[in-house]
């Protein structure tokens, strides 16, 4: 039997945090879980559940790629009954994919994400893939099939989600592999470390970034903010 994921994420959405919380996750398939996983970490109801993993087997899920989609945002829904994808979908940009695999705590992240760009006001809407290993020459990964969760943003959000998911999520991992790595070097080495060179990068980056927008703006004739 084919599983309608969208029909089957829409209806996770629509329960009641009381009646997603009384959901026996143990009884539901794979896909099922994986929804449930999502929705319950997208809800902050309980953070332990995204930390539960879902070992992908043949024997559970249809052969082939599929996906699945959910979109979360109070203007993200179309009410046709058929779909859940938003209006804004087919021109929406991918701001953050990440492959769930072992050690990967994808679905966290991925939560973790949309909610700070909801909480920012930005619209979003996750899509869920499953594809081959073959298909990209991940020769070394245990399994035939991988699962990548991706963020779409409307085009005109697409520079504010990734400043808001850098300052809300990924800095302050970047922060703790920063801390891990300088607790590793000797005092020497860390005597010999320079904040003008190891930053000077980064400090470019946002140099070019906010000249190009000026000049955007300039050619347009529009006043620029904050520069």
């Amino acid at each position: 039997m084919q599983i309608d994921r969208r029909k089957l994420g829409k209806h996770v959405a629509s329960l009641s945090d009381e009646e997603l919380l009384n959901t026996k996750w143990e009884d539901l398939t794979d896909v099922a879980q994986r929804i449930y996983d999502l929705e319950i970490a997208h809800r902050g109801l309980d953070r332990a559940s995204t930390t539960r993993r879902i070992e992908t087997t043949e024997a559970s899920l249809d052969a082939g790629d599929y996906q699945t989609e959910a979109s979360f945002g109070a203007d993200d829904y179309q009410d046709d009954g058929e779909t859940s994808d938003p209006d804004w979908h087919q021109s929406g940009v991918v701001v953050c994919g990440i492959m769930d695999q072992p050690g990967e705590d994808a679905a966290d992240r991925i939560s973790k994400a949309q909610m700070a760009l909801q909480a920012a006001g930005i619209p979003s809407h996750l899509s869920v893939k499953r594809e081959s290993r073959e298909a990209h020459a991940l020769s070394a990964y245990p399994r035939d099939h991988y699962d990548v969760m991706e963020i779409l943003v409307p085009v005109r959000y697409a520079m504010h989600a990734h400043g808001i998911m850098d300052r809300d999520v990924f800095n302050d991992e970047f922060e703790t592999h920063w801390r891990d790595h300088l607790g590793l070097l000797s005092s020497e080495d860390l005597l010999a470390l320079d904040p003008e060179i190891f930053c000077i990068g980064l400090l470019d980056k946002i140099a070019r970034m906010k000249r190009v927008y000026a000049e955007e703006m300039a050619k347009r004739n529009l006043k620029a903010r904050g520069i």
